[in-house]
């Protein structure tokens, strides 16, 4: 049990190691690490759905943010974390709605047929890769040692309503997510992985506040 443990703590180490040794990875292009199947989706009813049609905008400058590691990282990465928040907000929004969501590059006129629009203002991601003990030994891997490594995403999003009035803006930040390596996973495929976990929760909370709205003002008495 105890030569399992040991094992199972020297290998993810001795793979980074022998990462720092090369250089580092290879990177991934950035296109191909957005994957919406990483969200941790599941069936919607059509009765649970809130009623409402919605726009969805995130300007040019935030969908194109791309985290990029430090260059004395262990992991070589350039996370597009711009569009994986844009994916997660298109699926939750999607999933949650009757009228669905529709993408747009600019905030739509009155009479648009929007019930309201959410502005993805800002955004921003942080990873923190750090050696919690390290010592090294004669034989391979060479070094002995336990890594921890962290992630942090938090966005600014704007709620307009339908004749393009701001309602509110809120933050929703996911707080410092720890992850561990393991056997089973690359340090850069879990920090792929995290980011849509991270970005999933925080759009489901924005799909939530935007489904109290959108049920608040359908009961609103109106003037006559």
């Amino acid at each position: 049990m105890i030569c399992h443990r040991i094992a199972g703590q020297i290998a993810p180490i001795a793979l980074m190691a022998l990462l720092v040794l090369m250089g580092g990875c290879a990177s991934t292009p950035p296109a191909d690490l957005v994957n919406p199947a990483l969200f941790a989706r599941s069936a919607v009813l059509p009765e649970s759905r809130t009623p409402g049609r919605v726009a969805l905008l995130v300007p040019v400058q935030v969908q194109g943010t791309i985290y990029r590691s430090d260059k004395y990282d262990i992991i070589d990465l350039r996370l597009p974390i711009g569009r994986v928040v844009e994916q997660a907000m298109l699926a939750a929004l999607g999933d949650g709605l009757r009228g669905g969501v529709q993408q747009v590059s600019a905030v739509p006129p009155p009479g648009s047929g929007f019930g309201a629009t959410l502005v993805v203002d800002a955004l921003r991601y942080e990873h923190h890769f750090k050696w919690l003990w390290i010592v090294p030994v004669p034989l391979p891997p060479f070094v002995v040692g336990q890594t921890e490594a962290s992630s942090q995403l938090a966005f600014d999003v704007s709620l307009l309503d339908a004749e393009g009035q701001r309602v509110w803006t809120r933050t929703y930040d996911a707080g410092s997510e720890i992850w561990k390596p393991t056997n089973a996973e690359l340090p850069s495929s879990a920090l792929v992985r995290l980011a849509h976990e991270e970005a999933w929760r925080l759009a489901q909370q924005a799909m939530h506040d935007l489904a109290d709205w959108l049920n608040a003002e359908r009961i609103k008495p109106r003037e006559l």
